[in-house]
């Protein structure tokens, strides 16, 4: 099945589409928050249906199973509807349930964020290239879906689902597991008292000011403690220590950073639209853009004619006298007020 996509924005980008490794029928959407919607919820829905009814043996009398979660998208009565006239039996997954029921949430989706996924992004990285850019992802998906959602990945997610071969067991099984005895309340007696959290973060310090900070705190701690004077200038050594190393590695980043290549900054993205099209397959939103060009192209080209055959008529024009006039000829002034039209000396 091809894949259906949804964007964030409101209007299609040609970047997008450049790479040319989107099929014709890839069909991108775009929304404002980039989630779908009722209206986008209905388009996939016609999506899967053609893209699903000619695999069956019978058209008319055979069903399609649709498992899905329980987005309100889905249970709007056009939604289902539409699924009981393309004989479709929706079936929603219980709450709070999706990551032991739903077979794309096991196998299939792990290789694809993890595996494939995060090895494309590590290389666009590496080469100065931005992941996170819309025309990026379109320009790669489809390599990471075919490394990634391959046919025995996705029948293996279903067997282990229960779903085909069917085992329900398996699902009943986890649940049960899964669910904790209920815990003993304890009432506190008032002794010992409540420990008190300590100031010094669990985190390590990253550069020499924090370690500073936290050598500082726990030579307060240790005042206050009865601990010997010889364990007390143990570690007094051990946290100045630390900020040495600390302000080290400080300089020594300092350094690298300056005798380092610098990495090359991307490219400025591409900022031409194709327009303001709710949903828009691949072959369509190419279509589009090459109308756009088309238009540009003769744009342009009337532009600079216009420009040329101006300069050719400013290069044949009779050229203007620059001599000053005769001492007798007449000038000739307008007056500003209205009450004196024109005035000629001689």
């Amino acid at each position: 099945m091809e894949p259906y996509f949804v964007a964030p924005g409101s209007v299609h980008m040609v970047r997008w589409y450049n790479s040319g490794n989107l099929s014709e029928e890839t069909r991108i959407a775009v929304s404002e928050p980039g989630y779908s919607n009722d209206q986008l919820a209905i388009d996939w829905l016609e999506f899967f249906h053609q893209n699903t009814k000619n695999r069956l043996p019978n058209k008319r009398k055979q069903p399609r199973l649709l498992i899905m979660d329980g987005h309100r998208s889905h249970l709007t009565l056009e939604f289902l509807e539409l699924c009981d006239f393309y004989n479709i039996i929706p079936y929603v997954c219980p709450a709070h349930t999706t990551h032991l029921v739903q077979p794309l949430d096991g196998s299939p989706f792990r290789a694809l964020k993890k595996k494939a996924y995060r090895t494309q992004n590590n290389k666009v990285t590496q080469w100065g290239g931005d992941a996170r850019d819309a025309g990026v992802f379109f320009a790669e998906i489809s390599a990471i879906r075919e490394q990634a959602l391959t046919p025995k990945t996705i029948r293996k997610a279903f067997a282990d689902r229960g779903i085909w071969p069917y085992k329900p067991e398996l699902i009943i099984d986890k649940l049960a597991n899964e669910q904790s005895p209920t815990p003993e309340l304890q009432i506190w007696t008032g002794s010992p008292p409540p420990q008190q959290a300590s100031s010094i973060p669990s985190s390590p310090p990253n550069n020499s000011y924090a370690a500073r900070r936290t050598s500082d705190k726990m030579a307060n701690l240790l005042q206050n403690k009865a601990i010997p004077d010889e364990l007390r200038r143990q570690f007094g050594r051990v946290g100045r220590l630390h900020v040495r190393l600390a302000q080290d590695i400080d300089l020594l980043n300092d350094t690298l950073e300056c005798q380092l290549p610098k990495q090359p900054t991307t490219a400025r993205k591409s900022q031409r639209q194709i327009g303001k099209f709710g949903v828009l397959t691949t072959k369509d939103a190419v279509r589009l853009a090459n109308e756009r060009n088309k238009m540009c192209e003769k744009r342009n080209n009337k532009t600079a004619n216009n420009k040329q055959h101006a300069g050719i008529q400013q290069q044949n024009a009779t050229p203007r006298p620059t001599t000053p006039p005769h001492q007798n000829d007449p000038v000739v002034i307008v007056d500003r007020y209205p009450s004196y039209k024109y005035h000629t000396y001689w």
